[in-house]
Parts: structure tokens; sequence; C-alpha cells
């Protein structure tokens, strides 16, 4: 399966790894064709999402490695999102948020 986004989606010098609050995350933002692909593909999960009336699961992966499964629900965003504000991964230690950051940063 081709992925909706892709490494070129993301804005590489944007992942940091971050503390906040005691549990490592990646944030990482998304270029301007990156929040279009990342629109036009949680719409139609969204639309998935309220025909199955339930949230609907995505996969996000890094070289073939799946590092987060959020789930879309259309009642909490029935349009999609384009990840304006970014994205956040969560990271079980300092070490895998900085590898994860590194990961992003070499896509």
């Amino acid at each position: 399966m081709k992925a909706a986004v892709s490494g070129s989606d993301f804005v590489p010098s944007s992942a940091r790894a971050l503390e906040p609050g005691g549990s490592w995350v990646v944030n990482v933002s998304l270029s301007r064709e990156g929040r279009a692909h990342f629109l036009a593909l949680t719409s139609a999960l969204a639309d998935r999402s309220h025909r199955l009336g339930h949230p609907t699961h995505m996969a996000i992966a890094l070289d073939g490695k799946v590092e987060s499964t959020p789930y879309i629900d259309y009642r909490n965003m029935p349009g999609g999102s384009d990840g304006r504000g970014g994205l956040e991964f969560a990271a079980l230690d300092r070490a895998d948020a900085e590898q994860l950051a590194e990961a992003i940063r070499s896509q």
C-alpha cells in the first residue's frame, strides 16, 4: 500500500524530542503539500468512521516500522485534520524520542 503522507511531506528540521511534563514526545510539522495530503487522508478516514459509527485507526510508519496508530473520530474531526498544528508522537524514553526525531529529519 502506498503511503498517503510520506517523508517528503514533513518539515525535517521541525522534528524535536521534548519532555513536556515527564513524558518524551516528538513534535514535527508538515509542509503545505503534506498538510493537503494529511487532510485528504484524515477526511477519508472521518467519512469511513462516520459510516461505521466508531473511530477509525490509521498507521504512521517510518522505514516500515509503525510508530503510531492514532484514530480519527468523525465526532471530533468531521472534516478531518490538515495537521496545521503539527503532529506529536509519544516515545517511551529520551533515546526513543531522539531516534525517532532523527529518522524524521533524515527522510
